[in-house]
């Protein structure tokens, strides 16, 4: 029996009214099988409990909102500017530390680090190996730097945390000391009767609080996705966290598994000579299932690149196919597409015209290129540069010559790269009319850039420049994901 499954029937010992009842699982696909299984195991209409993932139990409990990722670089940087004033660099420059130190921070209040100790002058540390502080001569430049800079940092982290607080809201970090240091008041109500911590593997300390407080007030039940296997020697790593977490919590509610030594199993390896023969393989092993044993195949592939290639083999009578991770922005052409525009623009000189190469590597995307119609617009361009007219002259004839021309249409306004960007959508949008994979990244991309724009607007006052605002831009492209089920070899649902 599979663990939600297990999970399912131990919540419905407790009755079919579930409403009082929060699960904490790893993730949201978690909590879809659940419900399925909860609704399988009762037979009828029931209660739902509150299904969540980590990070949205502890802002249920700190009452906080989370910031997406965007939000958060801009409202440290306006944090920072409080801090440094006209000393400030510009956000192009910001955006490159920013994401690393936010994650620090989110690390240093997960962990409920103390702040003053974590940040304490580096004098006080033990001796450094490439140089020291404790030596009588003076501090090198770089030294003094490094000093500053560490100290700035503490300053930076804690002013940050007391923004955050005031607008009740922040990153996971805060957000989960804030809910452990909630729990441990007395006057502290929970809104759910009873907790269940599910198929949890490395808890942070700051959830571990949580859960160790709420199961002295008795609220809390554990479930534990594992097998004994990994637990019961302390030599193997893999159950680590678990081993720390089960001796603190206890066992759990759901028994756990001894399948990896008690079952029998078959493994067939198989020898391609690369790795496009290997997604061949896989699709076709796929398709020669029978639709009940495909149901219960799970295809893991070593390196995300070769998810693409994959789905381009799958014939489309074995859809629809569930991309558990989805699929990244920057592994589709969608991430190029606003790169080689940004470097038009970026490349074109004052009086507006464009490097003729940099306008080729444009067009010819993958998401705008029109076939012969494209060629025809080059061909009927000559020179090293190209003005605006001569672009409009020469591409008479192409089915998204509005959204293009409104896309490369110089302006002097600084708002004007966020409208020209979204009729890049548009013109993209036009030209793979037919394809639903290109939709639904060109999709995807447009709610990213609404999203970032409104966070510009309501935090900065405005939309940065250029060069700000095509950092940001491609760095969201770098870490977003369209959440796709492939309904298709070329298309996504």
């Amino acid at each position: 029996m599979r663990f939600l499954e297990s999970l399912a029937q131990k919540l419905l010992e407790t009755g079919t009214d579930l409403r009082d009842v929060a699960v904490v699982l790893p993730s949201h696909r978690a909590g879809v099988h659940l419900r399925k299984y909860l609704a399988q195991a009762n037979g009828g209409p029931l209660w739902s409990p509150d299904l969540t993932e980590p990070s949205g139990f502890m802002s249920r409990i700190a009452g906080f909102r989370l910031f997406d990722a965007t939000e958060a670089v801009l409202r440290l940087y306006k944090t920072y500017e409080q801090m440094v004033g006209a000393q400030i660099e510009p956000l192009s420059e910001f955006v490159a530390w920013a994401p690393p130190t936010l994650s620090d921070f989110s690390d240093a209040d997960g962990h409920l680090l103390d702040l003053d100790v974590l940040y304490r002058d580096l004098r006080s540390y033990h001796e450094l190996e490439a140089w020291s502080f404790l030596e009588a001569k003076p501090l090198s430049s770089a030294q003094k730097m490094e000093m500053e800079r560490w100290q700035r940092m503490g300053q930076l982290h804690r002013a940050f945390d007391k923004e955050c607080r005031s607008m009740r809201a922040g990153h996971h970090g805060l957000i989960a000391r804030v809910a452990a240091e909630r729990v441990s008041q007395a006057a502290w109500r929970s809104p759910w009767k009873h907790v269940w911590f599910a198929g949890l593997n490395a808890m942070d300390p700051a959830l571990m609080a949580v859960a160790d407080a709420l199961k002295n007030q008795g609220l809390s039940h554990f479930a534990w996705d594992a097998d004994r296997y990994y637990l019961d020697d302390e030599r193997n790593a893999a159950g680590r966290f678990l081993r720390r977490s089960i001796a603190r919590l206890g066992e759990g509610s759901v028994p756990l598994k001894d399948l990896v030594r008690m079952e029998s199993r078959r493994i067939d390896a198989v020898a391609v000579p690369d790795e496009a023969a290997m997604s061949r393989f896989a699709s076709q092993w796929a398709a020669e299932l029978a639709p009940s044993d495909r149901d219960q195949a799970v295809i893991i592939l070593a390196d995300e690149n070769l998810l693409m290639p994959m789905l381009e083999c799958f014939p489309a009578e074995i859809a629809p196919l569930n991309v558990t991770m989805g699929i990244a922005l920057k592994d589709l052409p969608g991430s190029t597409l606003e790169r080689s525009w940004f470097n038009l623009l970026e490349h074109a000189d004052e009086a507006g015209r464009f490097l003729r190469t940099d306008f080729e590597a444009l067009i010819t995307h993958p998401y705008l290129h029109e076939s012969q119609s494209t060629l025809d617009v080059l061909k009927r361009i000559s020179g090293r540069t190209t003005s605006l007219e001569e672009i409009r002259t020469a591409s008479v004839g192409l089915s998204a010559q509005r959204a293009m021309l409104d896309a490369l249409v110089p302006s002097t306004r600084v708002t004007a790269h966020s409208h020209r960007l979204e009729a890049l959508h548009a013109w993209a949008a036009q030209a793979r009319s037919g394809d639903s994979l290109a939709q639904e990244s060109l999709f995807t991309m447009a709610r990213s850039r609404e999203v970032f724009d409104r966070s510009c607007i309501t935090i900065l006052g405005g939309i940065p420049d250029i060069r700000s605002y095509a950092t940001m831009r491609l760095r969201d492209l770098q870490r977003d994901k369209l959440p796709c089920t492939a309904n298709r070899s070329r298309g996504c649902k």
